[in-house]
């Protein structure tokens, strides 16, 4: 009997969030439509449905994580978009949770199998993971470029500083010499120069906004020394140039080896079926 009661529950309660979900499609597509057009998710029909429940409870953004995430947000997408993009995540997950939890209980119920329910949690965990973990190599690829490249700019940097031009002028001609994410960001704290922003705090800003700790600890550094004078500036552009060049030689090697580590599982799949095909034909022939 109980488990028949079971299923009555998760059928009713099944149905229920099914038509709450559909009727949280309706409403959302009139009031949120504009906002998901821009995607080119193929699941953005859904994701109305999730701006509307999270506008309904209304939910505040204001958790550790949400500031942390809208901080990420603007970096990857600019500040203009930060919020768009930070609310679209959201969304994105919220209506693909409110999509399964119905399927999941109207499964239970057709089936009266606890895995059902089980199989539905995991689903519901693996949305969070996949579009959490996408932000996540989008900030792993952008931290990957300004590794690669912020030995060449404090190169630049050094050069002509030491060649006796101002740190202003020097980071505008580097800022100008290259197209990748330390360029743009360089550019940005360039604009925000002119725009009547300090160059201690522009160049802090440009660090926070790197996502990466040894450029903002470079950053804060470079803003202490710029206060004690030309010869410090020369002296700690020289010594970070030469440590990051040592580090970027060693971050290479350490690729280079993960990348052979990699290799290994094919190479010994192909010797186990090198062996097989030898062994197999000499045992059925014995």
């Amino acid at each position: 009997m109980r488990p028949l009661l079971s299923g009555v529950i998760a059928a009713a309660l099944g149905t229920v969030l099914a038509a709450c979900f559909l009727a949280a499609l309706e409403v959302g597509h009139r009031r949120y439509a504009a906002l998901t057009a821009p995607l080119t998710d193929r699941l953005k029909i859904l994701y109305p449905a999730g701006f509307w429940l999270l506008d309904l409870v209304h939910y505040k953004y204001n958790s550790t994580f949400d500031r942390r995430r809208r901080r990420e947000a603007a970096v990857l997408n600019g500040p203009q978009f930060a919020e768009y993009h930070f609310r679209v995540f959201y969304a994105q997950v919220v209506s693909l949770w409110l999509a399964l939890l119905p399927l999941t209980l109207l499964g239970f119920a057709l089936t009266g199998e606890v895995m059902v329910l089980a199989v539905g949690a995991v689903a519901m965990a693996l949305v969070w993971a996949k579009y959490d973990g996408d932000i996540k190599k989008e900030i792993n690829a952008r931290s990957e470029q300004f590794i690669r490249d912020f030995p060449e700019v404090l190169s630049k940097m050094t050069l002509l500083v030491n060649a006796g031009m101002i740190v202003r002028e020097a980071w505008s001609q580097v800022a100008n010499s290259g197209d990748s994410a330390i360029y743009q960001e360089m550019r940005r704290a360039e604009d925000e120069m002119r725009n009547g922003v300090s160059q201690t705090d522009a160049i802090l800003d440009f660090g926070n906004r790197s996502l990466n700790p040894k450029v903002k600890k470079f950053s804060s550094t470079l803003t202490q020394n710029l206060s004690k004078g030309s010869a410090d500036v020369v002296d700690f552009l020289l010594t970070q140039a030469r440590l990051n060049w040592a580090e970027r030689k060693e971050h290479v090697k350490q690729k280079g080896a993960k990348a052979s580590n990699r290799l290994i599982i094919p190479i010994v799949l192909m010797l186990v079926g090198i062996l097989i095909m030898i062994v197999v034909p000499l045992m059925s022939g014995m």
